[in-house]
């Protein structure tokens, strides 16, 4: 006898109508927003049937791996309920996702229900923390907030090899000698450059204040990808955005750089521009690595 799935649960309060959130959900503009949305990742795909029989692809790319979700709806009843068999990969075994929405307290209150297989029920933790920071992403997007007005991109191109340029960026020994705007000083207390690794170092601002800092590592793919959530202070806080970086060979002597940080809402994004001058001061960090690579054996 086969076991039974493994029940997955997630809830949130949403201030929309419930019509507002149900439709959010067969919306192509608005679920390129939110939907299996993460820091620095780019949609490339979003398709949208929505009909009983019809489905979603959703794809994004993320570096040089493109991510790719599924869905095949089996009931639309809005605004009450929605029911898709899901699968990320074209090759993957379809799950059910059941998501109900409920009027309550003058909004809506939506409950996720993924029905995952067995086999994968070591993972049940990941997939709830995923769908939780989905429904976090659909509540800034009934608000108004868009991913391009929560973000700072910033691009810087090398003569250096993609290697090189990574090894700057990941080596305690290299990135102290130029992290930072102009003027500061960054002292590595420990770093390491892994999936749930810690980089923890202060920051040494030119009038003498001390910065404590650290990101944790959400994904390393050496030498081409890192995301890291970013945090000052108190490691048990949530983060204070997220951070990905695309290192890019546009040659065998040339690399192009590309750091995308991902704030929680616009205002917290406008807050680290207009208080810290954080526009310039990446740019200053950047154009600091230029510096440094120069001096750097090859």
């Amino acid at each position: 006898m086969p076991e039974a799935p493994v029940m997955l649960v997630v809830s949130r309060q949403f201030d929309a109508a419930p019509e507002a959130v149900f439709d959010a959900w067969l919306d192509a503009e608005s679920v390129c927003q939110w939907l299996f949305s993460t820091p620095g990742g780019v949609m490339e795909k979003v398709e949208i049937t929505p009909r009983v029989g019809g489905g979603f692809e959703v794809f994004e790319r993320r570096g040089a791996m493109l991510a790719e979700h599924y869905g095949a709806y089996v009931e639309i009843n809005r605004p009450r309920r929605l029911a898709f068999d899901f699968r990320s990969g074209k090759e993957t075994p379809t799950t059910r996702v059941t998501v109900s929405f409920e009027t309550r307290d003058g909004g809506c209150f939506v409950t996720l229900t993924h029905e995952l297989d067995p086999q994968w029920a070591a993972y049940g933790e990941s997939v709830r923390k995923g769908w939780s920071g989905i429904l976090d992403g659909l509540a800034l997007s009934l608000q108004g907030e868009t991913r391009a007005g929560r973000e700072i991109v910033q691009m810087r191109e090398y003569d250096a090899p993609r290697d090189l340029v990574w090894e700057a960026w990941t080596r305690r020994e290299h990135v102290d000698q130029w992290w930072g705007p102009d003027g500061f000083i960054t002292c590595t207390e420990s770093m390491e450059v892994r999936p749930n690794g810690v980089w923890r170092y202060t920051m040494t601002g030119p009038d003498g204040t001390v910065y404590p800092n650290h990101q944790f590592y959400m994904d390393v793919a050496a030498p081409e990808r890192l995301i890291y959530a970013h945090g000052a202070g108190d490691e048990a806080a949530a983060p204070h955005f997220h951070v990905t970086v695309i290192f890019e060979a546009l040659g065998p002597k040339r690399t192009r750089v590309t750091m995308t940080s991902l704030f929680p809402s616009k205002a917290a994004r406008d807050l680290v521009v207009e208080k810290y001058d954080a526009i310039e001061g990446g740019k200053q960090t950047l154009a600091r690595l230029a510096t440094y690579l120069e001096v750097l054996p090859r």
